[in-house]
């Protein structure tokens, strides 16, 4: 069965679910464009990947497309189009570390405040599980 009337059932499915299905339906009507005129079975995960990742896309629109082709590719294998769904794992983008846990012997002197001294000094008190509040 050729991609297109997959994503068009995939779409009119959903629609009689309940859902609007705008944004999906617009995600899904791309990654047609993109693969062009390829069988359901000859899409691979090279496609998928070159289709999500595109330059200067955000990482939510990347979460996005992700989750909207995985839930047509789970409905592709439900209902026997593939024999398994070629989505290739998310990989998710990680910043720079905002702290270091690593000390030095400068900083070793230096011992954060616990947090139960911090709460305290703002007026608020600190229950420990299994004491009922009495310290």
């Amino acid at each position: 069965m050729s991609t297109t009337s997959t994503i068009a059932d995939y779409i009119q499915h959903n629609r009689n679910l309940g859902k609007r299905f705008v944004a999906e339906e617009a995600i899904l009507s791309a990654f047609s464009r993109s693969v062009g005129k390829v069988p359901l079975h000859g899409i691979h995960p090279v496609m998928i990947t070159r289709f999500v990742n595109r330059d200067g896309t955000s990482v939510e629109t990347i979460a996005k497309k992700h989750r909207v082709l995985t839930g047509f590719f789970r409905y592709a294998v439900t209902r026997c189009q593939l024999k398994a769904s070629p989505m290739p794992s998310l990989e998710r983008k990680r910043g720079a570390a905002s702290f270091s846990r690593c000390r030095t012997a400068s900083s070793s002197s230096k011992v954060p405040a616990s947090p139960s001294s911090r709460w305290r000094q703002f007026g608020f008190s600190v229950v420990v599980p299994g004491t009922f509040g009495c310290l």
